[in-house]
């Protein structure tokens, strides 16, 4: 367990008995421990959340082709640098084909046997 987690589990029990251990909210108890001075705000970043906002974006658009197959248009390929993790974003119309194969290798892996299998079920 972090330090975090632990840190926040002390505030918790600490805000917990205060309230004489009735059921609250963690929202209620982290806004009790600013107060208390407990706790500090986090600096938001607003490009991170935004990036995060575009992220979700980009894995949402999907088109059709000419055949009516379905398809995810924006790929994403995760790089760990330095322990910091990166996820750079390509189109499918306009990625190269290494760019698109490290998207396509990182994928979790779909056992086509199981679908058929869980599909004649159906």
């Amino acid at each position: 367990m972090s330090g975090k987690d632990d840190r926040l589990q002390q505030i918790w029990h600490r805000y917990e008995t205060d309230r004489q251990h009735k059921p609250t909210s963690a929202r209620e108890a982290v806004e009790w421990a600013v107060e208390e001075g407990l706790l500090e705000l986090p600096e938001t970043d607003p490009y991170d959340v935004l990036a995060g906002w575009m992220a979700q974006a980009l894995r949402n658009e999907y088109r059709t082709d000419e055949k009516e197959r379905r398809y995810r248009v924006n790929h994403s390929v995760r790089v760990t640098k330095v322990g910091v993790q990166y996820s750079f974003w390509g189109s499918m119309p306009h990625s190269s084909h290494d760019f698109m194969e490290k998207n396509i290798r990182a994928a979790p892996r779909i056992d086509h046997r199981r679908m058929r299998s869980v599909e004649s079920r159906c």
